[in-house]
């Protein structure tokens, strides 16, 4: 019978009681989880240890959140990372997103929250893996330097390389963890504006009253209230 291949999860927070509830909850999903108390010691944890999965806290003493996920991505550039913070800004989970984190997360989180959060991180990463981007040549196709292993894959993909050259808004529709983000980054990768930065942006972590205007901006003086 072949072995399930062992996911290891990297818990980052300098509040033990976080580690503590993480080795609860994933350890009886089967999950092996490893702590570290910030982020030099994250850092440390990622050069001797493979991990398949980053949780890290955005407020911490010393090196911060934000500090230590520019540091794992010199080093470490498609570990996925999940960005925890008790303290919701818009300014931050923006600028995690640009930095390369897969989602950004209010605490404290729920048993069932954080399963489907872990699993739908591992389906992402697993449906990653089926597609290969190769650096274009000089004068070559672009349509034929993204590349995917599935029949299904390649049937998406073929989608993607139809839509990619067009200016026009594209809606992805589909359950979680079935690779939606992928085949954006992969529209985005084959379309004019590549060169230009891939921002994630999570509206359900958004306040419904400014969530629009935190989107597409607003006029100076909008919100202003009179004495």
């Amino acid at each position: 019978m072949t072995k399930t291949p062992l996911v290891r999860i990297l818990v980052v927070d300098d509040e033990p009681s976080v580690g503590m509830i993480f080795h609860r909850i994933l350890g009886d999903a089967g999950y092996e989880v490893v702590s570290a108390s910030n982020g030099a010691e994250c850092l440390r944890v990622l050069k001797k240890t493979e991990v398949q999965l980053v949780f890290l806290d955005l407020q911490m003493p010393g090196m911060d959140g934000v500090q230590t996920l520019k540091r794992i991505r010199e080093s470490h550039s498609t570990l996925p990372i999940i960005i925890m913070t008790a303290f919701q800004t818009v300014t931050s989970a923006v600028e995690t997103m640009k930095l390369g984190a897969m989602d950004y997360l209010i605490k404290p989180l729920a048993a069932d929250k954080l399963l489907s959060v872990v699993q739908q991180a591992l389906n992402v990463t697993k449906m990653s893996s089926q597609v290969q981007f190769v650096k274009p040549s000089a004068g070559s196709d672009p349509e034929i330097d993204l590349m995917a292993k599935s029949p299904e894959m390649q049937r998406v993909m073929a989608l993607v390389s139809k839509v990619a050259p067009t200016d026009v808004p594209v809606l992805i529709l589909g359950e979680s963890g079935t690779g939606k983000e992928v085949t954006a980054r992969a529209i985005h990768r084959l379309s004019k504006r590549s060169k230009k930065p891939f921002v994630v942006v999570d509206c359900a972590a958004l306040p419904e009253s400014i969530i629009e205007s935190e989107l597409f901006g607003y006029d100076k003086g909008r919100f202003h209230r009179g004495r």
